[in-house]
């Protein structure tokens, strides 16, 4: 059975002596929530750069749908960690930038934009410059810029890691509500264990440097759900728990065979 995205035995390797990734593996079927987590360092942020089509030189495979990955495909839209908001442009006008780029009709990319401006809670500000926008509402516009494109495929970097804790709740709850509407396929990268499991069908745990994955773990919780309620969930908890084990245990075994 193929999926959205299928890596076998992915490699990468930026020089003789650093390998970034090593024998990395994985399927992702359509309108999954995969998260990855690991240490600094890892390699999370470089198999999300060979699915964009930004990193071409590998070992091993890479699909998309059955295609190798190309830079600009529009099966795929990239979130950064920083919201990357042009500052000459407005609000609105950032959102439907990635559709402007990709030659959408100028009626049809703003009535798109302003319509995942409301999603995101910004009706009202559209006509806003970056500047007079706090950091969580940035992000918001860079949410609805991604979620503009229409892309099946959404590959996210820490896009909540540089938010205050209410802030950063705030959005992962908006970013499942916008999931579950919008029917995307999201892999979705972060250092943060309690992020990961609130959001995710499935959490994959990397190892340090060269990046391999310890456990896929499925993430059996209800949904819809509430992130903010989870924080208090046994079930949450037991997750949490035992992902942290794997993790933890994969940082200590590494730096036991470097020593």
């Amino acid at each position: 059975m193929h999926g959205i995205v299928d890596l076998s035995g992915l490699t990468v390797r930026f020089s003789e002596s650093i390998t970034a990734v090593d024998s990395f593996s994985l399927q992702l079927f359509e309108r999954e929530f995969v998260s990855i987590v690991g240490p600094s360092g890892c390699g999370k942020t470089t198999v999300l750069n060979v699915l964009a089509g930004l990193i071409e030189t590998y070992d091993g495979d890479a699909f998309i749908d059955g295609q190798r990955p190309i830079a600009g495909d529009s099966r795929v839209a990239y979130m950064l960690a920083r919201d990357s908001l042009l500052p000459w442009r407005s609000a609105l006008e950032n959102a439907s930038y990635g559709l402007e780029i990709r030659g959408i009709d100028e009626t049809v990319r703003k009535e798109r934009a302003a319509k995942l401006l409301s999603k995101v809670g910004l009706a009202g500000f559209e006509d806003a410059w970056p500047k007079t926008l706090s950091q969580g509402m940035r992000q918001r516009v860079a949410l609805a810029r991604t979620f503009c494109l229409e892309s099946q495929l959404l590959l996210m970097d820490e896009p909540f890691g540089a938010l205050d804790a209410q802030t950063k709740i705030q959005l992962e709850d908006l970013l499942l509500e916008l999931w579950t509407t919008e029917a995307r396929t999201v892999l979705f990268v972060t250092h943060d264990l309690s992020e990961a499991v609130a959001l995710s069908d499935r959490v994959i745990v990397m190892s340090p440097r060269p990046g391999k994955i310890l456990a896929d773990v499925r993430v059996d919780l209800t949904r819809p759900r509430s992130v903010r309620q989870l924080q208090s969930d046994p079930k949450f908890l037991n997750l949490y728990g035992t992902i942290w084990k794997i993790f933890e245990q994969g940082v200590n075994n590494t730096a036991g065979c470097k020593s």
